[in-house]
């Protein structure tokens, strides 16, 4: 069954989630919401509304990644009340696993973290330290031995695609746009990033949940402007992996929202300048990075990492996130743009001189973070925390 804007209040009814009565009182309206998936929001004032997420069409990709988001859902809702992963997901009240189908609670009112930056201008105070601390708690409650034996099935432990896209860039993307041919080519034919990338999935983890695709639309602030807590939604990339990866896609996030907003036009053709004008305003975004950095750390409290190796770590990380941006950046492009070949640039230098981009670009000073190496950022140790 396929959900349209006229049908889903009746599977609504059908399936116990909307009542005959909430027809009769007209209590209820339907909101299509247009993304990857079916979405519509159902407003029912008098009751709970809903929020109703359907696959776009049966194909073995989207009911995997549909999966992941339906497992996670179901583990945050077995999970004890106040736990980390259950705070900070949306209320499952169904998952139909024949018509692919998640159900959840709405949350209103709410905006998305994009959505309140260009409102506002930035973040609003606190949060940024609020979001390294709840991704802290997730990732932690979920490196316990056996704590995802529950899902286990749907956590493949797949790399993120942007790791072997220098190797199977025809594999992953085989109608790619020439603009995103060209982004390959540049990867290919640059050491620094081809194999900046390979080593990157050398090191990678396997460690607990991750949410896999962490940027600023799949925030959520429920609430009033100055009383908003978060929420994190879309985890259809979730997987068994780097916790990293998670803080370095926050931290890519921030590098996004300033670099978007340099006015390269007006330096089109130079590189030079381009790459001077990285500088302008940067600043503005390090008091929100530190605190979501300390947030992080100060939670984790070096279960993942901690000093120097888990900077360098991060910050390589933060490249291949940029390298990701630069292929979202390019969708029907046929050549590299200037923020796009900006993002490639600054990718290279996160993966060759991490400690320097990281004080330079991020505001943080790696020796402040110095500390002796925890047993058990020893490599040795690693374990994937499935049992």
């Amino acid at each position: 069954m396929f959900l349209t804007a006229t049908n889903v209040f009746h599977y609504l009814r059908d399936t116990g989630q909307a009542s005959e009565r909430d027809i009769v009182e007209e209590n209820y309206g339907i909101v299509e919401i247009g993304r990857r998936n079916r979405n519509f929001k159902v407003l029912m004032p008098k009751s709970t509304s809903l929020f109703v997420k359907q696959v776009p069409m049966v194909h073995p990709e989207t009911v995997s990644s549909f999966l992941k988001e339906a497992a996670c859902a179901q583990l945050a809702s077995e999970s004890a009340a106040g736990s980390a992963i259950r705070s900070v997901m949306p209320t499952l009240r169904r998952y139909d696993p024949k018509a692919h189908v998640l159900v959840y609670e709405s949350l209103d009112p709410s905006e998305t973290l994009s959505e309140c930056m260009i409102r506002t201008g930035g973040i609003p105070p606190g949060l940024a330290g609020n979001l390294g601390r709840a991704l802290a708690a997730c990732h932690v409650q979920t490196a316990r031995p056996g704590a995802l034996a529950r899902i286990a099935s749907a956590l493949t432990g797949d790399f993120p695609w942007v790791l072997i896209i220098g190797q199977k860039a025809e594999m992953v993307m085989p109608n790619m746009s020439m603009g995103r041919r060209q982004v390959v080519d540049r990867i290919r034919a640059t050491p620094d990033l081809n194999q900046g990338l390979i080593d990157l999935q050398s090191r990678w983890r396997r460690l607990c949940l991750v949410h896999g695709d962490m940027k600023w639309d799949n925030v959520l602030l429920v609430g009033q402007p100055g009383d908003q807590h978060l929420r994190l939604i879309d985890w259809e990339l979730a997987e068994l992996g780097e916790p990293l990866w998670d803080v370095a896609s926050v931290l890519g996030s921030f590098l996004q929202f300033w670099l978007l907003n340099l006015p390269l036009h007006q330096v089109q053709g130079d590189r030079e300048r381009a790459l001077a004008t990285t500088q302008v305003k940067i600043t503005s975004i390090h008091r929100d990075i530190f605190e979501f950095w300390t947030g992080y750390c100060n939670e984790q409290a070096g279960l993942f990492g901690s000093g120097i190796e888990a900077i360098v770590s991060t910050a390589r990380l933060v490249g291949a996130r940029l390298i990701l941006l630069a292929f979202e950046l390019l969708p029907t492009d046929t050549t590299i743009s200037l923020h796009a070949g900006l993002a490639l640039d600054l990718a290279q230098y996160f993966l060759t001189q991490p400690e320097r981009a990281t004080q330079d670009l991020l505001g943080i000073d790696p020796r402040s973070f110095a500390s002796p190496r925890p047993e058990v950022w020893n490599r040795s140790r690693q374990t994937d925390y499935i049992q």
